[in-house]
């Protein structure tokens, strides 16, 4: 029911839960085919780092803290490492550079303009990879192509 290409959008409401829907919908209403990654990538970074989607503000009197924004900040910093499940345990320099690439891809995907958000397709495309980037028979990481920037399809 929603829109089909980038170009088109869909006035509506939506259900969805807070935290986890596009921020972009909330302020203008608008659906758009990349509302649903910013979905995705939110759950995406709730595996990386066992945080939910809302966190309780520390000093328990200011308002909560959505965990797309803590994160970004943390990873923008280098402190990557600091904030991951620590279910994940102790990576090798291959594993954590996978785990560094699903993180800067996630975070492209949250970003509030929709239209500079990588499309389904490119996720999808990416994270076929990363089998090939943990296997040692492919060589380094590095010379496999993964793209976290922008993507048109």
């Amino acid at each position: 029911m929603g829109p089909e290409s980038e170009d088109e959008y869909m006035v509506t409401k939506a259900a969805g839960t807070f935290g986890y829907m596009d921020l972009e919908y909330y302020e203008l209403n608008i659906l758009i085919v990349k509302s649903d990654v910013y979905s995705f990538e939110v759950m995406l970074l709730e595996l990386l780092t066992r945080n939910k989607a809302i966190l309780k503000n520390e000093d328990e009197e200011g308002p909560p803290i959505n965990m797309v924004e803590f994160i970004a900040e943390k990873i923008s910093v280098g402190e990557l490492e600091r904030i991951l499940d620590p279910r994940v345990g102790l990576l090798d320099t291959k594993g954590m550079e996978v785990v560094e690439l699903l993180a800067y891809m996630a975070l492209h995907c949250v970003n509030l303009e929709g239209r500079e958000r990588r499309s389904m397709n490119g996720i999808v495309s990416n994270l076929e990879r990363v089998p090939a980037l943990c296997d040692d028979s492919h060589g380094s990481i590095s010379s496999i192509s993964i793209s976290i920037g922008r993507m048109k399809n």
